[in-house]
């Protein structure tokens, strides 16, 4: 349908884009199935072209009705057969029903509810984000919202009018609406976040619409996949160093798998005990005795992203663990729970012990192995007997655990290749496929292929998933971990020494899968980071910490407030006094009170410059041709001042010229007559002499 006024078209594009706005923020987030996407790209391009004249027939009334009712029909199967998920299906409803309203939308009902859909469709973004783009489109949702509700009063009056003095033009209209729209949404902005500060509120993310088939955490290690792996590089933690510790190239724990099947490695009958609250936090001492010279203490901040784990992820030994936590749990693997984290964010802070392998010495210990303890860590599925012998082939004559461990290691380390490509069928015993025939695989085939190994020269051992490596953002001072740093590896039971790591990934596979941490990458890092700690971990302890910064602030300001009337009223004092003057020199003024009576000066000056400059700013756009209306209903304002100051007032009932002529001196008669001419052909004419012309009127009239 074309458009038959500047109103109505203008009303229209910013509806068009503010459901784009919200179709994008849906869609950019993995929260629309591609099918749905297309369905509702081609519905707005066709209003697009309905709107430009390009396309003149809709779906008729019947015809969209009948689909609406086969909408409302096939929700019910897509929740239970199709899609099997309610928010999916409910999701994918809501964009089929809004492509037919773009289709037929004629009467102020159908534009009414198109608009409520945009606004669903933002609502349903925040579903699926948490991340500052949501931000993006928030604000672009207002700017628009706003501009859409002006269009359609604008619209509303102009076809409720008897009559019409002008027609403003379309293409100044847009752009002064735009002014005022983005005005407004900041202001917007501005004071939601003032409430914000306020009332915080609560976050919670349901982290289930990720992509299960890219390289990420998982809780548990399954061999049995095909295909490709798709490295996934947004953020899943970010690492805050304290007390001068060192973060980088550590491997980051998460959950520890003892159990495997031949093609899946699990932790069926771990056991969990709660950890006790001692003022600063969950001790949560682990191992051996600490030797001071054979490790170090870390300290460290965790800023954890909803996964779809309530695991904590620590690297070195944890000794205390603090958080926000109901409860913490541990279990028999020492692998870290909080059961509010599933599915939300966490932060944590750890004070942990990192031994260093190098200089490891052994107790003086006998250690018994239960038959409990045989059973998870010594158990082995029916493997391929070369496996056994592989192992025994590699580590010779070696007898220490440890060695033979350190050989295992370094084999695998240095004669198998890396690769995220997954094997193209799926094989019956994927170990000994991958030992002796393909050769390569990720880190899962090179620590299951470890720690069977050991277990068929009884040692005890497991696997461990979690993170390795990160790249480090120099503007935060943070460890970036994303989805893709995901990683596995072995511990491994040596008497004397307890759990050690090992990892026999190839390096490549590890630490050197950093991305190029390039400025523009920094900068949106930096900006994630400040969104999760402010917006998304926004809470009552934030609240008080400003709430104290302020009321520091404030005390500070009255201090300095006073000290510096202190300082004026000295040097008053000093300046009446004459036999005084030559010691002012010698007055000392510190750097605070200097900068105050600079700021006080600057305060005294904006009175008298702001007026200033905002009539040259409208001089400026009246010789421009540039928001003309604007500029000269300025102008004409400051005629109607100074003919008030004289004691003449504007009737409401009365035009420019009318006024001009009513007024009884001469000499101001002619000079508000040359002004009212001038505004009439500026403002509604678009005469540029008159445009220029207007502000010398005005001056002098002033000046009279």
């Amino acid at each position: 349908m074309v458009a038959e006024h500047p109103h109505r078209r203008l009303f229209e594009s910013a509806l068009l884009l503010l459901l784009l706005n919200g179709f994008l923020a849906v869609w950019l987030n993995g929260g629309l199935d591609p099918v749905t996407a297309i369905v509702h790209v081609l519905a707005l391009i066709g209003r697009t072209l309905m709107l430009t004249g390009r396309l003149r027939t809709a779906l008729s009334r019947p015809a969209a009705s009948a689909l609406a009712i086969g909408f409302v029909l096939f929700y019910p199967a897509d929740i239970l057969w199709i899609s099997g998920d309610f928010v999916v299906a409910t999701v994918r409803m809501m964009f089929l029903f809004a492509s037919l309203k773009l289709l037929i939308a004629e009467r102020s009902r159908d534009f009414v509810y198109l608009g409520l859909l945009a606004f669903l469709e933002l609502l349903t973004a925040s579903v699926f984000t948490a991340g500052p783009s949501f931000l993006v489109s928030l604000g672009l949702f207002l700017f628009l919202a706003c501009l859409t509700a002006a269009a359609w009063q604008l619209q509303s009056g102009y076809e409720g009018s008897p009559r019409v003095i002008a027609a403003p033009s379309g293409r100044r209209l847009g752009a002064a609406l735009a002014r005022w729209a983005v005005g407004l949404a900041a202001g917007i902005l501005l004071l939601t976040s003032g409430l914000f500060a306020v009332l915080p509120r609560p976050y919670s993310s349901n982290g289930g619409f990720s992509d299960r088939h890219r390289v990420g955490f998982s809780s548990e290690v399954n061999l049995g996949l095909t295909g490709a792996l798709d490295p996934d590089p947004r953020p899943v933690m970010r690492v805050q160093p304290l007390a001068g510790s060192d973060v980088r190239n550590l491997r980051w724990r998460g959950v520890a798998l003892y159990r495997f099947d031949g093609m899946r490695w699990s932790a069926p009958s771990s056991r969990l005990r709660e950890l006790s609250s001692r003022g600063a936090g969950y001790a949560a001492r682990l191992g051996h005795e600490r030797r001071a010279d054979e490790g170090k203490r870390l300290e460290y901040r965790v800023t954890q992203e909803p996964l779809e784990t309530d695991a904590l992820f620590l690297a070195g030994q944890p000794e205390r663990i603090s958080g926000l936590f109901s409860r913490l749990l541990m279990n028999d693997e020492g692998v870290f729970r909080a059961p509010e984290g599933r599915g939300g964010s966490m932060r944590y802070e750890v004070v942990a012990w990192l031994p260093d392998p190098s200089r490891l010495r052994p107790n003086d210990v006998i250690e018994l192995f239960s038959r409990e303890f045989q059973s998870d860590y010594l158990d082995l599925p029916d493997l391929d007997p070369r496996i056994g012998e592989l192992a025994r082939q590699i580590v010779g004559d070696a007898r220490s655990p440890l060695e033979r461990a350190r050989l295992l290691e370094e084999y695998l380390k240095t004669q198998f290749d890396y690769t995220l490509d997954l094997p193209a069928e799926r094989a019956a015993d994927p170990v000994a496929n991958f030992l002796f025939e393909r050769r390569k695989g990720h880190c899962e085939y090179f620590a299951t292929s470890m720690a069977l190994m050991l277990r068929t020269l009884g040692i005890p051992s497991r696997i461990v998933s979690g993170f390795a490596g990160g790249v480090s953002n120099p503007l935060t001072g943070m460890l970036v971990l994303r989805s893709s740093d995901a990683h596995s590896w072995v511990e491994a039971y040596i008497p004397g020494y307890g759990w050690l790591e090992f990892d026999a990934t190839p390096t490549a596979g590890v630490f050197d899968r950093a991305i190029s941490a390039s400025g523009l990458w920094m900068y949106w890092d930096a900006f994630q980071s400040t969104w999760l700690e402010w917006v998304v971990d926004y809470d009552t302890r934030r609240q008080v910490e400003i709430a104290i910064a302020l009321q520091e602030g404030s005390r500070e300001a009255v201090f300095e407030a006073v000290d510096l009337w202190l300082t004026l009223e000295t040097q008053w004092d000093r300046l009446r006094n004459p036999d005084a003057w030559p010691s002012l020199d010698a007055v000392a003024w510190n750097n605070r009170s200097k900068a105050a009576l600079g700021a006080l000066a600057l305060l005294l000056l904006v009175p008298w410059a702001a007026p200033r400059l905002r009539r040259l700013l409208m001089r400026r756009r009246l010789e421009r041709g540039r928001a003309a209306e604007t500029a000269s209903s300025y102008f004409y304002e400051l005629a109607l001042r100074a003919l008030e100051r004289r004691g003449f007032r504007r009737k409401p009932w009365q035009s420019a010229e009318e006024f001009a002529a009513s007024i009884p001196d001469e000499r101001l008669r002619a000079l508000a007559a040359a002004v009212a001419e001038a505004y009439s052909a500026a403002r509604f004419g678009g005469d540029a002499a008159a445009e220029r012309a207007l502000p010398q009127a005005v001056r002098a009239l002033e000046r009279a």
